[in-house]
């Protein structure tokens, strides 16, 4: 399969700067996923992908990660004092791929049947 992406410099700086705004990203879960004690296990089209992790930190995805609520929104949703933990854990969900920003699904599963 080939990828192919294009910079274009005439899109708006504030459309590119959209792309990673917390108030517009809605992580999902990136593919069906099953959730056993500190494992997440989800069946991405390139192969299984395994999460551990804390499993207050996995229920908490599980739960909330359902593309309705933006990256900022999830973030302030848990008390100030586990905020850092929390972002830097679905930070490090989306760079591994187990998150998507809900947008994107549709394509992403669009591609996979192509």
């Amino acid at each position: 399969m080939t990828h192919k992406v294009v910079f274009d410099d005439r899109i708006p700086e504030a459309v590119r700067d959209a792309l990673n705004d917390s108030a517009r990203i809605c992580p999902m879960l990136a593919a069906p996923g099953l959730l056993q004690g500190n494992t997440l296990r989800l069946r991405l089209p390139e192969g299984e992908l395994f999460i551990q992790a804390p499993a207050r930190l996995l229920k908490k995805v599980f739960a909330l990660c359902d593309g309705t609520r933006s990256l900022a929104t999830l973030i302030d949703s848990v008390d100030e004092a586990l905020r850092d933990e929390w972002q830097r854990f679905l930070d490090f969900l989306l760079a591994e791929g187990a998150l998507i920003d809900a947008v994107l699904y549709t394509r992403r599963a669009g591609a996979l049947c192509a």
